[in-house]
C-alpha cells in the first residue's frame, strides 16, 4: 500500500478500525467478511473476493490481506466516490460511509447534507458545494443523515448500537483531521 495516496491511507486507517478481522455472522446477509470485504460484494456467495477488479472472485475471504483490502477499497469506493477531489475530512466521511452502506447510498446522504439534488452522482454541483462548505458543519449534517438512514433500517435493533458508535467515531476522526489542517 506504499504507493497509495496519503489521504487515502488516513481514511483507510479509520475504516479498518471499524472493519477489522474476520466475521461470519449468520445474521449478516453479506456472508463471510474480512476487513469489511464481504463474500457477497462481487455478487456471488462463494467464499471468494474479487481482488483484481474483474468482477470474479479470485481469493478466499479468509486469506485476504490488509493490502488486498486497501486495493479493493481504493478502487471500488474511494475512486468511485471521487474522494481525491474532496477536502480530506469530507472524503474520509464519504469513504467510511460508502464502505458501510454502499457508494450510491453514501453519495445520496452527502447530497442531502449539502442540500443539493440527491441523485447519487457526484457531479459538478455536488463537488462545488462540498468543496465550499464549512467542513465541521457538513460533517455534522452528513453524519446526522447517516444516522437517520441507519435508524430506518429493519436491522436497527441488531446493529444500531454499533452503527451509532461508528457514526460518532467517524465524526470525531473527521473533525480531528480539520483541526490538524487548521494548526
Amino acid at each position: 500500500m506504499s504507493q497509495l495516496p496519503q489521504n487515502f491511507k488516513k481514511a483507510f486507517e479509520l475504516v479498518i478500525i471499524h472493519e477489522a478481522g474476520f466475521v461470519n455472522d449468520p445474521r449478516d446477509p453479506g456472508g463471510k467478511t474480512k476487513f469489511g470485504i464481504s463474500d457477497r460484494r462481487d455478487g456471488e456467495i462463494d467464499g471468494l473476493a474479487d481482488t483484481n477488479g474483474d468482477g470474479l472472485g479470485d481469493k478466499a475471504i479468509e486469506l485476504l490481506t490488509l493490502e488486498d483490502a486497501g486495493n479493493i477499497y481504493k478502487r471500488e469506493y474511494w475512486d468511485k466516490c471521487r474522494c481525491d477531489e474532496l477536502p480530506s475530512a469530507i472524503a474520509t466521511a464519504l469513504f467510511d460511509t460508502a464502505v458501510n452502506v454502499g457508494n450510491h447510498q453514501a453519495k445520496l446522504l452527502l447530497q442531502r447534507a449539502l442540500g443539493v439534488k440527491d441523485d447519487g452522482i457526484i457531479g459538478p454541483i455536488t463537488m462545488k458545494k462540498a468543496q465550499q462548505a464549512s467542513q465541521p458543519y457538513l460533517i455534522a449534517r452528513f453524519m446526522a443523515e447517516r444516522q437517520m438512514y441507519y435508524a430506518a433500517l429493519k436491522s436497527w435493533n441488531t446493529y444500531g448500537l454499533g452503527w451509532t458508535r461508528r457514526v460518532i467515531e467517524t465524526a470525531h476522526y473527521c473533525l480531528s483531521l480539520i483541526n490538524k489542517e487548521v494548526k
